[in-house]
Formats: structure tokens, sequence, C-alpha cells
């Protein structure tokens, strides 16, 4: 009785683990989970289920299940316990029907995974429905005596005479067939390739649409291990031709099943016999007719032509993207959902067909759904417009007014559907559209308030693109932290943390709040500190340590330091990972912040964090294993004695070339700090490691870390070890300028649709290498004179080889790429490395750049370029003079722009100091105006701008007009209320700001509306005062 109980227990378990109802699934859950702690007792109680229970339902689910503990755990078992299951599988064949067999063979196949290099017992497997009455141990017959005979006969050479039996074995079969792996089981299929093949056959003819659905994926995993014998399958493609056919009329669920099984055989590549645009029509007229299902399995058909499309022609390919719209819109109107599925085509399209074709195609269809009275055509054009931003960032700005008013009058609506598509289309920008194409500011002000909207997936959506706007701004991002603070009591508890991640984010991104501002942040957090709650003090310490680093006040506030100190050392004690890797995240922002290393001491020495994350094995922690050996890394860049630095080399040097794109990713990550605190040897492995992961990855994303993090070296590194990795670094530059990567597939960027994200970083470290030291290989100079050396010579042609396919790019007018290399050519003028003649095509290129229609994207390098040209005295006054009006109109038009580019007044305003500066010329038209950009909003631009202001007050003060002293000491006054930490790190040096201080006390004596305007200034804000002192407090004293 006690046993039969035991089995009503499980039996009741398993049912409940499949009800639908959730308390009854968690509590099976809780159950297994404590059994499976007592495994050798936990499984004979499955089995005895199995021999004993009368629930046909029951006993399938515990086979799954049991199959799923085994095949997890079969290391664990002891010898006897693994020799229990194998005599059960043996014992329970005799209870195996039609009506089990899948969840039998899920046991089988659990077991034979991990005993395949056992010969006998696996053959024994292959064997076992050979003959129902042999015991295991006398299994002699082989597979090809049952199949050596016509499939649908009945009278067998072997053992089996039953055809009930041969049906069961062919079945059985087809079932291990399809367990294959891509390894184990390819000995299995080449000795006896005819059988195997007569077995899918049998199977494709069966009535059982299930098992024709086994037959097509089993002649996919054939004609992918051999696809040299297509002419032995072609009965069987024929007859999945035929089987295809079918599904114009089947049920629901076996059509869907029938076109997954042939999506799996579209997976390989097709010989040249292979009927693919006969199976292309078919599909076609499946989807188009099937208009009785729902959206989502008529789309199944042309789902499977996804890795195909290559070989169809540009008419089929229309065909499938019309089509797949026409279903994605009665899946809008039926569902009301985002149909992104739908769009599988583009994806792949991108990859296959030129830009320029999919780009002009698809954009006429967008104005079609555009120009549509339609809710659902909308919709439709709003995901479409998602594909282009995420895969043709190039194309698209051409149109990016048609792309903010459409997210705009999106975000404005009510609709679910229009906020959500409008909140992935900004998530999908690409980080060029923040250089100089669209304000954060004015899609932060649409986005942050639908943080809190009432419906899940536009919350999610909308997280998504304001952490997308702050991730690529590159300007700050005003007023947000006081929007983002406002939406605090509508957050709950389980969106705490988010929530704060997000605001340390916001916080971040404004790089400048002042005093008012950042007591009431204070306030805020401290209350959180005090609440105790777990999501409200690890939030909280991160917008806390960010506000610090901004806000020189808040730093000073001893109550919210304590906190921050607290909690970050009980972070570190935590017994949680997670809390203890954070509070690592946050110590390395602490050790920037403050530069105290004691607390990184107690915390190697005492809490041993380090230690802890660091034995993660990153196979089962993998995401947490990963950041946390980057943060290591970091910290560990910040200390002298560098005490993790073996562990991380030891850690990351196997990862560099291992399948996993997080392993790799990582070791890129790891390794561009590490490299800089190694001998040059060691730095010259490491950084050829980094130089191996770029050329062999086929992932885009991981090619352009790589760049990223060669770029951060060469500029980083010692001359010592910049000697070592000069060479590597200019091979780099070379096999991207060549196409020789392995995402590049050999296809130099002249010569394709060149990727703007590989682009941008490759030519970031192009850049850097400018900036090489002169005692790498000498001045340039005295090298030419002297024969030059190779490291010279090499750095020399490997310039001249990537500026001349540059100029060639730049030839075929693709504005957003011009964009990029007019920014290149700029920074190649300043540091000095081109040649007379790429100089004069340089100066070529500038002239025809001065005209009033350029476009906006080129306006912002336009001006740098023609800035440096100007320092290098190579654009003289005379042909500046008559073109002076261009920047004005320039000015007015970017002014004029639906948003304001803020970024682009920036680098006019540089220009306009810098023509003023070098010109002696204080009467240009946009002079007054131009002060109004400075503090720039590209904070980059900062240190030049500041230091032309300052020469050029300094020499040119006796003849600049009141007006512009005015405008000059309020915006130097704009600079000064910065804290002095993030001046000195956004590179303005303390001798430039105490000149910007004495300049601002001579501006504000030389006129008294000067000084009113300052005071005007001053009085904004409480707290000004007492960071620009008064003159006249200043006087007196």
């Amino acid at each position: 009785m006690e046993q039969h109980s035991s089995q009503f227990d499980l039996e009741t378990l398993l049912l409940d683990s499949i009800s639908g109802d959730n308390e009854k699934m968690q509590a099976s859950y809780h159950v297994f989970m404590e059994a499976l702690k007592e495994k050798d007792t936990f499984i004979p109680m499955f089995f005895s289920l199995l021999l004993n229970s009368s629930n046909s339902l029951a006993k399938n689910v515990a086979l799954t299940t049991v199959s799923n503990i085994i095949k997890s755990s079969w290391p664990e078992f002891s010898s006897e316990m693994q020799n229990l299951i194998v005599n059960f599988i043996f014992n329970y064949r005799n209870f195996v029907t039609e009506e089990n067999l899948r969840f039998f063979c899920c046991l089988v196949q659990a077991v034979d995974f991990h005993i395949f290099d056992n010969t006998e017992l696996h053959l024994s497997f292959m064997k076992l429905f050979s003959n129902s009455n042999n015991s295991h141990l006398h299994q002699n017959v082989e597979i090809s005596d049952h199949m050596s005979s016509e499939t649908n006969s009945s009278k067998n050479e072997g053992n089996i005479s039953n055809p009930v039996d041969i049906k069961l074995y062919y079945h059985y079969l087809i079932e291990m067939l399809l367990s294959f792996n891509g390894e184990n089981g390819i000995g299995d299929i080449a000795k006896q390739i005819d059988p195997t093949l007569q077995v899918i056959m049998y199977c494709l003819n069966e009535e059982m649409l299930y098992y024709q659905a086994c037959g097509i994926k089993a002649t996919g995993i054939i004609l992918d291990l051999y696809p040299d014998q297509y002419h032995r399958l072609e009965s069987h493609v024929l007859r999945i031709l035929e089987i295809a056919k079918n599904t114009i009329s089947m049920p629901e669920l076996d059509f869907l099943m029938i076109w997954r099984n042939i999506g799996s055989l579209m997976q390989i590549e097709p010989p040249e016999a292979f009927p693919l645009n006969e199976f292309f029509e078919i599909a076609f007229e499946a989807a188009l007719k099937r208009t009785d299902i729902c959206s989502e399995d008529r789309l199944c058909p042309l789902l499977s032509f996804r890795r195909n499309l290559e070989y169809l022609d540009r008419t089929a390919v229309k065909k499938i993207a019309q089509l797949s719209i026409e279903i994605a819109t009665d899946y809008v109107i039926r569902v009301h959902y985002l149909p992104t599925a739908f769009l599988f085509f583009y994806d792949t399209c991108f990859k296959l067909f030129p830009h320029n074709f999919i780009y002009e195609y698809v954009r006429k269809i967008i104005a079609q759904k555009i120009s549509s009275n339609e809710y659902a055509s909308h919709i439709i054009a709003l995901c479409l417009i998602k594909s282009l931003v995420e895969y043709l960032p190039h194309q698209i700005f051409n149109d990016i007014k048609m792309v903010t008013n459409c997210v705009e009058s999106a975000l404005k609506q009510q609709d679910v559907l229009f906020l959500s598509a409008a909140c992935q289309i900004i998530a999908s920008f690409h980080v060029s559209f923040m250089w100089n194409l669209v304000d954060p500011e004015f899609f932060l002000n649409l986005t942050i308030p639908l943080l809190v909207h009432e419906n899940a997936d536009v919350r999610v959506s909308a997280y998504e693109a304001v952490t997308r706007i702050y991730d690529i701004a590159m300007i700050p991002c005003r007023g947000s932290v006081s929007m983002i603070l406002l939406l605090n009591d509508k957050i709950d508890e389980t969106s705490k943390w988010r929530y704060l991640k997000l605001l340390s984010i916001a916080v971040k991104k404004q790089k400048f709040i002042e005093k008012e501002e950042a007591q009431k942040l204070e306030e805020f957090l401290i209350a959180l500190f005090e609440s105790n709650l777990p999501s409200n003090y690890t939030g909280a310490i991160t917008v806390a340590i960010q506000l610090m680093i901004i806000s020189e006040n808040s730093i000073k506030n001893q109550i919210l330091y304590n906190h921050v100190l607290t909690t970050l050392e009980n972070l570190l004690q935590s017994d949680n990972l997670e809390f203890c890797f954070h509070g690592i995240h946050e110590l390395g922002n602490w050790i920037q912040l403050t530069q105290d290393l004691t607390l990184l001491e107690k915390t190697i020495t005492t809490y041993k964090s380090f230690e802890r994350v660091l034995n993660l094995d990153i196979r089962n922690d993998t995401l947490l294993k990963a950041l946390a050996l980057y943060k290591v890394a970091f910290i560990d860049s910040m200390t002298p004695n560098h005490p993790f630095i073996e562990r991380l080399l030891n850690e990351v040097m196997p990862l560099v070339e291992s399948d996993s794109s997080i392993g790799v990713l990582t070791s890129v990550r790891v390794l561009k700090y590490v490299t800089l605190y190694l001998s040059p040897e060691n730095a010259f492995a490491t950084f050829n490691a980094i130089g191996t992961a770029c050329v062999q990855t086929k992932e885009i994303s991981i090619a352009c870390k790589c760049y990223k993090a060669m770029a951060y070296v060469v500029k980083n590194c010692s001359s010592e070890i910049e000697q070592v990795i000069l060479p590597t670094a200019n091979h780099m530059c070379e096999l991207y300028a060549k196409g020789e990567l392995s995402v590049l597939e050999g296809v130099p960027p002249m010569s394709s649709d060149s990727d703007i994200t590989l682009m941008y970083n490759s030519m970031m470290l192009f850049i850097a290498l400018f900036h090489i030291r002169e005692t790498t290989f000498g001045n340039i100079s005295d090298n030419v004179q002297n024969n030059m050396n190779d490291l010279f010579v090499q750095t020399f042609n490997v310039r001249r080889f990537v500026f001349n396919e540059l100029f060639c790019i730049y030839k075929k007018g693709n504005n957003m790429l011009n964009e990029m290399i007019l920014y290149v050519f700029s920074t190649a003028i300043h540091s000095d490395v081109l040649t007379e003649n790429e100089i004069t095509i340089l100066c070529q290129i500038a002239d025809h750049l001065l005209f009033n229609d350029l476009h906006v994207v080129l306006i912002m390098s336009a001006a740098m370029l023609l800035s440096n040209l100007i320092i290098k005295n190579r654009i003289s006054w005379e042909s500046l003079n008559t073109r002076i009006s261009v920047l004005a109109e320039w000015w007015n038009r970017c002014k004029n722009e639906r948003h304001k580019l803020r970024g682009t007044f920036s680098s006019i305003s540089l220009l306009v100091w810098q023509i003023s500066f070098h010109f002696k010329r204080t009467d240009l038209p946009l002079i007054e105006e131009s002060f109004e950009e400075f503090p720039p909003s590209h904070m980059a631009r900062c240190p030049t701008m500041a230091s032309v202001l300052v020469s050029f007050l300094e020499e040119c003060f006796d003849d600049v007009p009141v007006n512009i002293k005015r405008v000059a000491a309020v915006s130097i006054c704009r600079l000064l209320i910065r804290p002095r930490l993030e001046l000195h790190k956004r590179g303005v040096p303390e001798p430039i700001i105490v000149k910007l201080e004495q300049v601002l006390h001579r501006l504000r004596t030389s006129d008294e509306s000067v000084q009113q305007a300052v005071h005007e200034f001053i009085n904004e804000v409480p707290s000004r005062l007492e960071i620009i002192a008064d003159e006249t407090t200043r006087d007196n004293q």
C-alpha cells in the first residue's frame, strides 16, 4: 500500500506539472527539486509508476521527465544506478506501443547520448526492436537484415515477420536517427546508408503525418551529411513535394508540422538539381490560400525559405515580401500585436541584395502604407521603418525627417502598438543618428513618460528606447533627471531596481547638475537608503555614486557619503552572488571617484569578494562571470600593483578563440585593460589575440569591439608597448581596407555596401595610430631623409593605402559614410600624417563642401575639416571671405531643422571662432550667436574651444565689440559653474580654466553692461553666486 501511495503521489505531481494551473505547477516543481536531491531513490519511483500505472498520460509525462533527469545527471550516477536504468529500458521495451514510442525514445536517447562510445550497448539500443522476444544480451541481428527487402513488404528476411512489429521498428529507427546531433551517429549512417534511406522512405509513405514529418527532417539530415549523394535522395524529395502540395487542405496543426520540417530541410545549401523553385511555388500557394488558419501558421511556408533567399530571383523575393506584409497586416487586425516576425526576410535580404535596391523597394511600401487611412497599414509602416533603421542606417538617414515625423506622430497616439513600435524604432537608432541628425532631448521628452505606461509591452519598449538614447547620445541630455525623478511614485517595487539603474544613467548623461537639483536628488537617495529594501539601496548606491562624480557638492554630503560606504561594504560581504558582484561593480566606480584603495584592500583580504566571483564557472554562470571578469579588469587597471592581472590572463586567453560569442567578447574587453600593464612581450601576445579574434569572428558586433579595444590600447599604452603592437595595429587597418576579415568575406568596403558600424570602429583604430609617439620611429621628415626604417615604411604604406581607399569610398557619395570619412580626414590634417598630395585633395574636397545646400549630415564634419585646414594655414582669408555667408546659411538651416542639431552648432561655432582668431576678424556675422554654443554640447570640443576663446580675447580684446564681450562673459560663466573635476575629465587643463577666470574678470570690469549680464546669469540660480564671485564683493575685499 505504501508503494502505491508513492506512485499515486508521483502520478499526481506529474499531472499537476502539465495542468496549466500555476499554483499546482509551482508546487510540483518545488517537490521535484527537493526529490532530485535523492536521485537514487527518486528515479526508481518513475520506473515503478511506468510499470504499474494505468494512466497513459501520466506515463508519457513520466518518460519525458525521467529522460531529462537522466540526460543531465548520468555522470553523477553510480554504476549500479546506470545498470538499473539500462536494464529498465530493455525490460520496458515490451510495453512500448505506437502511442508511447516517442516518449520511450526520449529515455533511450538520454542514455545513448552518454554511452555512445560503448559500441556494444549502443548497437543493442539500435537493435532494440529487431526481435521483441530476445534480451539485449543476445541481439545479434544487423539492422540491414530488416531493411534489405521492399519497405512496404510484410515478409522480411530477418527476425521480424509481424507487420506491426516492422512498423514499430522503423518508427523507432527514425526517432533514433532524428536524435543525431551532428557528431554521434555518423558511423551508423555511413555503414548503412541504403537501409537508412529505406527507413526514411517508409516513413515518408506512412499514413501518419507525424512520421511523414519525421521522414522530411531525416531527409535533411542525410542531405546535409552527403550533399554529393543527392541522386540517391531524389525520390525522397519528390515525395516531400507531394506532401507539401497536400498541405493546401491539411488541418492547421498538420500544416504547421509539415512546413516546420520542410523548413529544417531548407536549412541546407540546396544541390544544383534540388527543385527549389517548385518548393517555392508550393510554399507561396500554401501561404496565399490558407486564409482559414491563423496568421502565424500561414507564414510558416514562407519562413521555410529564410536561409535560401539568395537562390531565388528578385521577383520571387518581392513576392515573399509582399505576401508577408499582407499576412502581417491580417495579424495586426486579428491579434492586435506587432508583427515583427512577419518581416523575417529583411535580415537576410540586407546581406544578399544591393542595399539601394532593397531600400528603394521598401521605401515605396512605407510611403504607400503611411498614405493609407487604415490603422494596420500605419503599424506595418512603423515596423518596416524599424527594419531600415536597424539594417540600413546609411540609407535611411536621407529620409531622417520622415523617420522622426513618423516616430513623433506615433508617440503622441494612445494606441499601444503605435507607442511600442515607435519606441522600438528609437531603440534601433544607429549611433551616427545622434551625431548630427536628431536631438536626444526631443525623444527623451516623448519616451520618458512611457516608462510608467499601464501596458507592460509599452513600458519594456520605452525602457529600451530611453536606454538606447542615453547609450548613443554624445551631448548632454539636459533635464532628463528631473523628468525621471518625477515618475518615482508610479514605480512599483518589482521595477524599482531597473528604474534606479536608468536614473543613474540619466545622471551620468546629463553630465552637469546644479546644486539645487543635486540637493533634491540627495534627499531622495537618503530616503531610499534608509528604507532598507534591497531593491532600493542597491539601486540608490548606483545613482549616488554617479551623482557624486558629476556634483562636487554631493560628495561633501556626509550622510549620503556614509550610506554609500556602508551599503558598499554590505554588498561586498553579501552571501548573494549577484549582490556581491553589484558591490564589485560599484567599488570600481567608487575607486575612480575617490582614488581611495582602502576598501579594495579589505575586499581582497577580508571579504574574499573577488575570489568568489572569479571562481564562478563561465559555462554555468556565463553572464555573471563575463561581467565580473570585465569589472575586475577595470578595477585592476586602477591599482598600482595589479593584483588580478595573472588570474585574468589565465581566465580569458583560452576564451579568445572559443565558440562562445560571450567568451570572445569577454576576453577582448578584459585584454583591453590588461594589455596596458604587461611586459612588451606579453602585451604583444595579448594585442595579437585581440587581432586574431577580430579576423576570425563572423559577428560584426565582436569585430567592432575588437577594433575599439585595439584603439584603446594604442591610445593609452606606453612607448615600449607601442613599438611591439604597432605592426599588428597597422595590419588590422589594412585587413579592413582590403576586406580580409571573416565578417567581410573577402569583399573590401570599397566594393560593397559598407557596414557603417564596422567602418566607424576600424577607423577609430586608424585614427589612434595618428598619435603614436615620435620615439616609436622618429620624426617623419628625418626618416624620409634617412631611407626610413621598416616600421616607418610599414606605417607610411598602410596609411597611404587606407587613405586611398577612403578617397575612393568618398567618391561613391554616401553621405553617412562620407560624414565619418571627413572626420578621419579632419583628424589626419590635425595630426600631420598626410602627404602633400593628400592635403591638396582634401583642400579641393573642402572647397566643394562650402556651398549653401550641403546635406545637413555633412555640416558637422565639414566644419571640423575647414577648422583644421585653417589652423594649418591651408585656407586663406581671400578664399574664405566671399564664402562666409555659407556658414550663416548652414547655421540658419540647422536652426530651422525640426530637431535642433546641437552637435553641429558646436562645430560651426568653433569654425567661426577659428576664423575670427586666425584672421583677426571680430566682425563676422555669426560671432555673437556662436557664443550660445559655449560650453559646447559636444564636450569633446570643449578644450579646443576654451583655448581658442582665451587666445582670441587676449589678443583681440580691445577690438571686440561690447555686445560680443557680453555674450562671451556669460558663456564663460556657463563653463565655470561646472565642477572642476568634470572639466579636467573633459580635457580642459587647469591653466586654461585660470585664464578664463582672468578673462572673465577683465570682461566684467570693461563695461557695466557686461557686469549686468553676468549678474543676471548668476541670479537665475542662487548657488551660482558661490561659484562665480561677485565682482563688487571682490573689489571690496
